[in-house]
């Protein structure tokens, strides 16, 4: 099992790249990087509570796991039901439109909020 912090600098360096990508207008992979961040950073509570990390991307049912450590983390299911088709959509060229300025910014809020939200909670345990 990998150590929480690994975890959390991982989210760390995702969202970071996604606000890099948001400057340059790449705004797609900030929004993937925004989900990653995201995926990560909830993952790094599992790792912090002794929890085997599952292979999944699945925002909401990582969510439901830390649900099982401390039940408030039910507070960022809008957050993680927004933010969990991200992980797919952009990765593969599709039908779908890139998302503008503004729908990156917002997921990379929302990932920064969860990211911070992560962190507080590890760090008063």
């Amino acid at each position: 099992m990998q150590n929480h912090s690994a975890w959390l600098k991982k989210a760390n360096h995702d969202l970071e790249g996604a606000k890099v990508l948001l400057r340059e207008n790449i705004n797609d992979l900030a929004v993937y990087h925004a989900h990653q961040s995201a995926e990560k950073a909830l993952k790094s509570f599992l790792a912090f509570n002794f929890c085997p990390i599952q292979k999944s991307h699945d925002l909401v049912l990582l969510t439901e796991l830390c649900c099982r450590f401390d039940p408030s983390f039910e507070e960022l299911r809008l957050i993680v039901e927004s933010l969990n088709p991200l992980g797919t959509l952009m990765r593969y060229p599709s039908d779908r439109p890139d998302p503008d300025r503004n729908a990156a910014q917002l997921a990379i809020e929302k990932a920064e909020k969860l990211f911070l939200y992560v962190k507080n909670k590890i760090q008063n345990i």
